[in-house]
This record gives C-alpha cells, sequence and structure tokens, in this order.
C-alpha cells in the first residue's frame, strides 16, 4: 500500500515493504475520520501534486449489437517539491454498452 510520508518519517508507515495493510474501519473511526475532514487538517500531501494527465490514441470499433471496444494510451505526469517526479504510462481496454431505459 503507498503511504503519504517523506522518507523521514519512513517508520510511521502502517505496514512494511513488501507487505500488504488494510484499515478494519468501525464507525468510531469512521466518525473521526469525519471530524478531521470537516476540521480543515485533513490533507494527503503538503504542499500538493501538481500533475497532467494525458489520453491519446484513442480508437473505438464496434464489437457488437449497441456495443463498443474502446482502446486508449494514458500518461500521468506527477510532480511535488522540487525533486520529486513520477511518470506513469499505460494503457487500457474499455467495453461501452448501451443500457436499456426504464
Amino acid at each position: 500500500m503507498r503511504t503519504n510520508r517523506l522518507r523521514r518519517q519512513a517508520a510511521l508507515r502502517v505496514g512494511s515493504l513488501g507487505e500488504a495493510a488494510y484499515f478494519d474501519e468501525t464507525k468510531e473511526s469512521l466518525a473521526w475520520r469525519i471530524r478531521r475532514y470537516d476540521s480543515g487538517m485533513a490533507w494527503a500531501e503538503d504542499p500538493p501534486s501538481r500533475t497532467r494527465h494525458l489520453i491519446s490514441n484513442v480508437m473505438v470499433r464496434h464489437s457488437g449489437e449497441n456495443q463498443l471496444t474502446v482502446r486508449s494510451a494514458f500518461l500521468v505526469y506527477r510532480n511535488r517539491l522540487q525533486t520529486e517526479t513520477d511518470i506513469y504510462a499505460g494503457g487500457r481496454i474499455d467495453t461501452l454498452r448501451v443500457a436499456a431505459r426504464a
């Protein structure tokens, strides 16, 4: 699981490297999260990242009655602070179907 910790705060991670972590939420812990969010003190990154999301090479084809198959490529560029830069690239295939209206 990816955490939003600075390298100097690595000891505060929920799990170790290569280990999965999960949250067993209770009604009380969810109420605490809501109070924290409402306080204005809830942020994932400080300062926030600057990101760009690019979608390209979109190809659409009929793949059946009322159905389309869409292929696309994506590139996500993320920059935070002065030295943190991440680039994620990939592709996806989506199936779009026309749903009957009620």
